[in-house]
């Protein structure tokens, strides 16, 4: 799902005031997938 797809659903849903976008990420690939996860 690309960033724009993603923002559009939740913005649908009413979560995009809930996301918080950084400008570069401090996460390694492994924590970056656990943090999907957790969020879904």
């Amino acid at each position: 799902m690309s960033l724009v797809k993603a923002e559009k659903y939740l913005q649908e849903k009413g979560f995009l005031d809930h996301v918080i976008e950084l400008e570069a990420s401090t996460a390694t690939v492994a924590e970056a997938c656990v943090l999907s996860v957790l969020v879904i």
